[in-house]
């Protein structure tokens, strides 16, 4: 059995052994030159595989129907009832309407009916065809001012106060192309239940248009004259004359 002093003295010898310089290098080359025992991941996509005959084929072909489909949209904005890609243009229009916020719904649909009527003027003007796009087009107008007609009948009061004076100028307008139209093919474009809906659709935003524009020219300089003419709106209005009261206001009084 060896005592304290005597393992010390073994073990200072033991550090000063120096390993067989020949035998140092050999083991380190070998621990360089390993190959490392784990295997790359395998590379799930490789650019490879665009050279692949079937991918590069399937790929054109997805590329080439995108083309096409996107091609088909841009020439179907051009179209008119009874044309090929009409459906196609009135798909995209419903697909834009399910992203316009419901506040913004009554005035968006009044501008697809101003599209109909502008489909219907171009119908008017061509020569070839006319008779079976004339008659689409009328059944693609009455359909879309039948819509509008719903829309506004739907459309809670509180809403109308801020909408009103965009709904008044789009229907205006839509008043100015059907009577333009109506002019040139010598018929009316829808009957007078048609007529009549979309009248009583429309009274409650000319009545809260009217009694702001008057309440503003009230507050305005006006003439002796111009005074007059506002107290005559003010009656027509309260007597359910909404043509008369809206042509003083806006044609009769010059804007204050």
């Amino acid at each position: 059995m060896l005592s304290e002093n005597e393992l010390i003295k073994k073990i200072q010898e033991l550090k000063q052994i120096q390993p067989n310089q020949n035998w140092a290098v050999l083991t380190e080359n070998k621990i360089l030159s390993a190959t490392p025992s784990f295997k790359p991941k395998t590379q799930i996509f490789s650019l490879n595989l665009f050279y692949q005959p079937a991918f590069a084929i399937a790929f054109s072909c997805f590329i080439l129907i995108g083309l096409v489909f996107g091609l088909s949209f841009t020439v179907a904005q051009n179209t008119v009832p009874g044309d090929t890609l009409y459906s196609l243009k009135k798909f995209s229009e419903n697909v834009q309407m399910v992203f316009v916020a419901p506040q913004e719904k009554p005035v968006a649909i009044l501008g697809q009916a101003q599209k109909r009527l502008a489909e219907l003027s171009k119908i008017t003007q061509e020569n070839k065809n006319q008779g079976k796009k004339l008659a689409a087009s009328i059944g693609q107008t009455q359909e879309s001012l039948s819509e509008v007609s719903k829309t506004l009948k739907g459309v809670p009061d509180l809403e109308k106060e801020t909408i009103a004076e965009k709904v008044v100028l789009e229907i205006e307008s839509i008043k100015g192309q059907q009577k333009a139209i109506e002019e040139s093919i010598q018929a009316d474009i829808m009957n007078e239940g048609q007529e009549e809906s979309l009248v009583q659709s429309t009274i409650s935003y000319y009545n809260i248009y009217l009694e702001k524009e008057i309440e503003k020219l009230k507050n305005s300089a006006l003439t002796k004259e111009q005074e007059l003419l506002l107290e005559e709106a003010e009656n027509e209005l309260a007597q359910g004359n909404i043509e008369r009261a809206l042509e003083i206001v806006v044609k009769e009084i010059p804007p204050y």
